[in-house]
């Protein structure tokens, strides 16, 4: 079974109750990305639309930076981004490790916790979560970063949302992050990154469409993978999904690759992966990347980003 985030909070923002920095993804449209990042964004703007999506909270970037003043890191992250050929790997590890552990140790994540669960209505103690990533360069229309920052299931109690928390911010400055950054030449100075806050949930099936055939020009199509395993699985190569071309419209399906197992999708899910690719699209204006999930009989978004070349 797949294994994801999701949630339920219906209403309005919770801001007034949380206190400042903690908003429902509901209230988030694209331009919140500089405060919440792009993956928040996304999704606050796939609700906007009509779109179902599995409702959660995001930590603005502002508890991550508040983190790094407090242990005086601000200078030595900036020094982290720089583009020196020169700078040896020793060096980078070093500045990594260091920013690592002082987020680890931060009261800011314990602060941020203590006060989700507090304002919070649907965290309580028996409920698992899923911490995600949602940083200022990722999901963008010049880079997705997909796979390269953590996400991470924790229980509910303060001190383990906290240690999550901190752990998603700590990939926000990962070797291999820096790595990604320079391979691709991209203009990267510095990342900030803001946090997700969803229940976990188990998905019968999931997997990515995306709104443009990576290999094929096929106006009208969308590419759909689809498998028993997360998404995430599918993106980082670890599972072989079955692959079918779906009709914009929805209605129309044609296999690429049939895995041999059957998938739990019906009609509607179909109807309803069609009006995923073409909503968004439309919306951001070029094609998108989704990934997406069935939980209780329901297909919703979990992710959309823009198509990039890098």
């Amino acid at each position: 079974m797949v294994r994801s985030s999701g949630g339920a909070s219906n209403g309005r923002s919770i801001a007034d109750t949380a206190g400042e920095g903690i908003t429902r993804l509901e209230d988030l449209r694209w331009e919140s990305s500089r405060e919440f990042g792009g993956k928040a964004a996304g999704l606050g703007e796939a609700w906007a639309q009509g779109l179902p999506i599995l409702p959660g909270v995001a930590l603005d970037v502002h508890w991550y930076e508040r983190a790094l003043d407090s242990a005086g890191l601000a200078s030595v992250v900036r020094d982290f981004w720089q583009r020196d050929p020169d700078l040896p790997p020793s060096d980078i590890q070093a500045m990594a490790d260091r920013i690592r552990n002082a987020l680890l140790a931060s009261t800011e994540a314990q602060q941020a916790a203590q006060q989700a669960v507090a304002c919070v209505p649907w965290i309580h103690q028996d409920l698992m979560l899923l911490v995600r990533s949602s940083g200022t360069a990722e999901d963008s229309a010049e880079a997705s970063f997909a796979g390269q920052f953590e996400s991470i299931r924790c229980t509910s109690e303060a001190a383990d949302l906290a240690q999550a928390i901190a752990r998603v911010w700590a990939s926000s400055v990962d070797v291999r992050v820096r790595t990604y950054v320079a391979r691709r030449r991209l203009s990267v100075s510095n990342s900030s990154m803001a946090v997700i806050v969803q229940p976990f949930r188990t998905f019968s099936v999931a997997g990515l469409l995306f709104t443009r055939h990576p290999l094929l020009r096929l106006n009208g199509w969308f590419l759909v993978e689809a498998s028993d395993s997360p998404p995430d699985a599918i993106v980082g190569g670890e599972v072989t999904p079955h692959r079918f071309r779906l009709h914009e419209s929805g209605v129309r399906a044609l296999w690429e690759t049939n895995g041999g197992q059957g998938l739990d999708l019906d009609v509607d899910d179909l109807a309803a992966l069609g009006r995923f690719g073409s909503a968004m699209r439309e919306r951001l204006g070029h094609d998108v990347d989704i990934e997406w999930g069935k939980v209780e009989g329901k297909v919703v978004l979990l992710q959309c980003r823009p198509v990039t070349t890098k």
